[in-house]
């Protein structure tokens, strides 16, 4: 299996020109959250119309700039507090973020965010806005964290194989959290994204287009 995934897009137009060529042979498009920034329903629509069009099954979850009640066109998966299984592996998603200093659309307490995880439970793939706390995925630029606890909690429990979040536009990351590998791709609206590949194991790939 090939994922191609996508984080903090933030209303790029860039995005949406390269979005067919990016996601071209893959088997899944993952879209972890923060599409808009601040909730512009109209970017949001048009970014979700074309990956529509792109013939590639879609995951998405919100991120803590989307709203939570934005709706996807059919084909498209909304997981947020959900999970599926695709080709033989089980996915599963949080949306939104801890509270932040910004007051953006969807911000979720740790306690509530741990709820959703359990409630979740063991999945192949956790497809998260938040990265988890004080790690090299949510490490700001002046040294600071802005991660969940809860996730890292989630992940020395249910030790899910693959963690794909994003949120910390800076702390591109590709790493290893006790038997989990997460990875921050960046950005997309700095034009970054990740490739991953299933096969006897996970291999990825943090690229610009």
């Amino acid at each position: 299996m090939i994922i191609i995934h996508l984080s903090d897009i933030h209303r790029s137009r860039a995005v949406l020109e390269k979005l067919g060529e990016i996601s071209d042979k893959s088997d899944l498009l993952i879209v972890s959250g923060d599409v808009t920034t601040f909730g512009e329903s109209s970017y949001f629509e048009e970014f979700m119309k074309k990956v529509s069009e792109l013939n590639v099954k879609t995951f998405y979850v919100p991120g803590n700039n989307d709203k939570p009640d934005f709706s996807v066109p059919k084909g498209i998966e909304n997981l947020d507090g959900r999970k599926i299984d695709y080709l033989g592996l089980s996915f599963g998603g949080l949306g939104g973020s801890p509270p932040t200093p910004f007051n953006t659309p969807y911000e979720v307490e740790e306690k509530e965010l741990k709820k959703r995880l359990n409630r979740l439970g063991y999945v192949d793939v956790l497809i998260s806005h938040s990265p988890p706390i004080n790690t090299p995925s949510d490490k700001l630029d002046n040294g600071g964290h802005a991660g969940s606890s809860a996730i890292v909690e989630y992940i020395a429990e249910f030790k899910p194989k693959l963690v794909l979040c994003g949120h910390v536009h800076e702390a591109v990351s590709k790493f290893r959290l006790g038997d989990s590998l997460v990875i921050n791709p960046g950005a997309a609206a700095t034009r970054r994204y990740a490739k991953i590949k299933f096969e006897d194991g996970i291999t990825a790939t943090l690229s610009l287009f």
